[in-house]
């Protein structure tokens, strides 16, 4: 009795598992340069949650210029980021959803 309540568990739990894993969803992250505010906009849309969101921009000289975390995210997420302090550079923005990454060059001239 106990191992057939056990087993039944497990795999309750395995198919949880698969179920969890095959709903992920990709997410199209934009990203525009205004050149003449020195301005970086940054937004995507999840209608499910997302344990992890990680958002960074980076110079060419390897500073953090911007970092955003958020913990279970669902929604919109929309930022702006000015870019003047640092001046004209290429820039690297990297956003982490979880388990996935997305890396886009950002050049402001």
């Amino acid at each position: 009795m106990k191992t057939s309540l056990l087993y039944k568990v497990l795999v309750l739990l395995f198919l949880l598992s698969a179920t969890h894993s095959s709903c992920q969803t990709t997410i199209s992250v934009k990203v525009a340069v205004d050149n003449s505010s020195s301005k970086a906009s940054i937004d995507f849309f999840s209608d499910s949650v997302i344990n992890d969101v990680l958002v960074i921009i980076t110079s060419s000289k390897g500073e953090t210029i911007f970092m955003d975390h958020r913990s279970r995210f669902k929604g919109i997420y929309k930022q702006t980021i000015d870019l003047s302090p640092t001046g004209k550079d290429e820039y690297s923005l990297k956003v982490t959803l979880d388990d996935s990454s997305t890396i886009k060059q950002l050049k402001l001239k």
